[in-house]
């Protein structure tokens, strides 16, 4: 009996995921912004809002007030002060490393490993800039959103093929900006 029960359920696995994955996904990415707060005079930063994370944070703040993204970020932000910059990483730093004699990948490369570094040297910088501008009134921010739906993957068909396997359980850029 115990044997015809293991492949059974090893049929019924994705089946029974499938369909508890939408109430998975609501409880992974609650914690929806529902505040109105309007940002007039302020400067809003948002880098990489071309797609994903940054776009959809782009268009909510676009929704409250104005916005600009400026390259002269750091006077703007003292001027504006109290101010913050925040940063989006990810748990993925954990697996990154500085290598020093090897930044620009010349000696060696693997696109998931510089992924995992650039998101420590995001880290690493923000804790950088938040030593930098003790007292001015700018604070910093270095925030993991969760496993986000975005074109990170679009070089890899392997990580591609886990995304959609996993499709279920990834939050929209929406529920990452929030």
């Amino acid at each position: 009996m115990v044997e015809l029960m293991f492949p059974l359920l090893l049929l019924l696995l994705p089946f029974l995921l499938y369909m508890a994955a939408p109430q998975i996904r609501k409880m992974l990415s609650s914690g929806v912004c529902t505040s109105t707060v309007q940002l007039p005079g302020k400067v809003v930063v948002v880098t990489g809002a071309n797609t994903g994370i940054g776009k959809e944070t782009a268009k909510e703040l676009a929704q409250r007030g104005h916005f600009l993204l400026t390259h002269l970020l750091l006077e703007k932000l003292k001027e504006s002060a109290p101010s913050r910059i925040v940063n989006v990483s990810s748990l993925a730093h954990h697996l990154g490393r500085i290598h020093f004699h090897n930044l620009q990948g010349e000696k060696f490369y693997n696109a998931g490993l510089a992924y995992c570094h650039s998101k420590l040297a995001n880290i690493l910088f923000t804790q950088e800039l938040a030593r930098r501008l003790k007292g001015s009134g700018v604070t910093t921010y270095s925030v993991h959103p969760g496993t986000v739906q975005s074109e990170l993957v679009r070089h890899s068909s392997f990580m591609r093929w886990m995304w959609w396997l996993f499709s279920f359980f990834i939050k929209t850029p929406q529920q990452g900006a929030q």
